[in-house]
């Protein structure tokens, strides 16, 4: 559930996180706390994930 979990919420990752452009490449940052935030039922503390 764990990994289902996260691969959802990497894969929507354009959906919440701030944009970031560097030389006209798009990127976004999700920090640890952050996905914990996200999908708590499933990482209820950083070391966990």
């Amino acid at each position: 559930m764990q990994q289902g979990a996260l691969f959802d919420l990497i894969n929507q990752l354009h959906c919440w996180a701030e944009p970031i452009s560097i030389d006209g490449e798009i990127y976004y940052w999700a920090s640890k706390q952050m996905i914990c935030n996200e999908i708590p039922l499933a990482y209820s503390k950083v070391d966990t994930f």
